[in-house]
């Protein structure tokens, strides 16, 4: 009997990951398709303005995604259901306290400067900053669900708000609204699927209050938090950059088409990242409740994956950046290997990074960031890098390796 319930347990444990995990490909597909179905119908023009609206966008990343780990971790160490959805309302009120000055001042900031950066339409500025907003409530329902587990009903959430926001700014761009109206689908599709989280929420309050207020009390409720939202927004906001560190460079040192021909390198190295992403998601609540015999099978998942990538890879690099791309990386494509090796060593380091902060193991994620950031520094600067592209991707492995290091130091201290 006992091997039956958990013959049965796993299948659906398992099922419920593979689901997880394929709606996350249906998410990454429906982001991925929002580019070249919006760009049909647009104007030339029209379709930079929104690509540069939503790359600012995208440069609050590191902020969602901390956002993320931290209403995972409160999720997981709340007592019940009543203490859980008051300490993530905290959670949502700071944030937004946060975040709200922050988007009026850029908003107001891109308006001055929308004749110098040519945009023809200063209200999709507006349009912006109220998809930024939406985002925090957004973001810490879905690290709710996935911190009570919740990981088919998560990966539905993610997948309903791509497909949302793909479908609102088709339509609103279709009635005549143009820029404005494909970034306010933006928002709208991310505001439909946080009401669906608040909907699939098994844990949701049954009652909700309106009030703002940010009493001492209501902070005490997240001040165990504290410390580790500083510490991932420094390591997260850290291994972003290095994670992008080679782009940056080949911009700075390449010309504008050779520039062009490594990005189509960079972009099928940094696929990995998108594929182990929602392992992460997956182990952090195992992680934060101190299971670590389910954290290290997603660890050996993340680790397998990233080994069958490189092997891929080193086959049929051409082919996979064709794929990809659409284009011919010349003579760059000999990189790919190598870039795919230390791109699957930053998503051991995203993975392992995180584990670190969910165990609160604070002092030793802190240390092998700032270790990883002086080697990176030494590897790039000296002889071994020579400040080119091989010494940026030698640069990325060097610092995932210092983060990988401090995880097995974390991993042994729990044995």
């Amino acid at each position: 009997m006992f091997r039956a319930f958990r013959k049965h347990y796993l299948a659906k444990v398992l099922s419920g990951t593979i689901l997880f995990y394929a709606f996350s490909g249906i998410s990454s597909l429906l982001n991925y398709a929002f580019y070249p179905i919006i760009g049909r119908v647009v104007s030339v023009g029209e379709y930079g303005e929104i690509q540069f609206l939503i790359s600012m966008f995208t440069q609050l990343a590191v902020g969602f995604v901390v956002l993320n780990i931290i209403a995972i971790i409160i999720s997981v160490t709340s007592r019940n259901p009543t203490e859980q959805s008051e300490s993530v309302q905290t959670l949502n009120k700071v944030a937004l306290y946060i975040m709200t000055p922050v988007v009026v001042i850029a908003t107001a900031l891109l308006f001055t400067l929308h004749s110098t950066l040519d945009l023809k339409d200063p209200l999709a500025i507006i349009g912006l900053g109220l998809a930024v907003l939406v985002s925090v409530p957004y973001t810490t329902s879905v690290g709710k669900l996935q911190g009570n587990g919740q990981f088919l009903e998560s990966g539905i959430v993610g997948a309903a708000g791509a497909l949302g926001k793909l479908l609102c700014s088709l339509v609103l761009v279709l009635l005549g609204l143009g820029v404005t109206g494909a970034i306010l689908g933006v928002g709208i599709g991310t505001f439909i699927a946080y009401l669906l989280s608040l909907v699939l929420d098994n844990n949701r309050a049954k009652s909700s209050s309106l009030d703002f207020r940010l009493n001492k009390t209501r902070l005490q409720q997240i001040a165990h938090v504290r410390n580790q939202s500083i510490v991932a927004i420094f390591v997260m906001a850290s291994l972003t950059v290095l994670s992008v560190f080679d782009t940056i460079v080949s911009r700075v040192l390449l010309s504008h088409t050779d520039a062009g021909l490594y990005a189509a390198v960079a972009t099928t190295s940094k696929v990995i990242l998108a594929a182990a992403m929602p392992l992460m998601w997956l182990a952090l609540p195992h992680a934060t409740r101190g299971q670590s015999k389910e954290t290290k099978k997603y660890l050996s998942l993340t680790t397998l994956g990233t080994v069958l990538f490189c092997i891929i890879v080193f086959f049929f690099s051409h082919q996979i950046i064709h794929l990809l791309t659409g284009i011919d990386a010349g003579a760059y494509t000999h990189l790919s290997f190598t870039a795919s090796v230390a791109m699957s060593l930053c998503a051991l380091a995203f993975l392992f990074g995180s584990i670190m902060i969910s165990k609160n193991h604070l002092k030793i994620v802190t240390a092998s960031t700032v270790a990883g950031i002086i080697i990176a520094a030494l590897v790039f600067a000296f002889p071994l890098g020579h400040q080119s592209i091989n010494g940026a991707i030698f640069a990325q492995a060097a610092y995932s390796l210092c983060i990988i290091a401090g995880g097995l130091i974390s991993i042994k201290q729990d044995n």
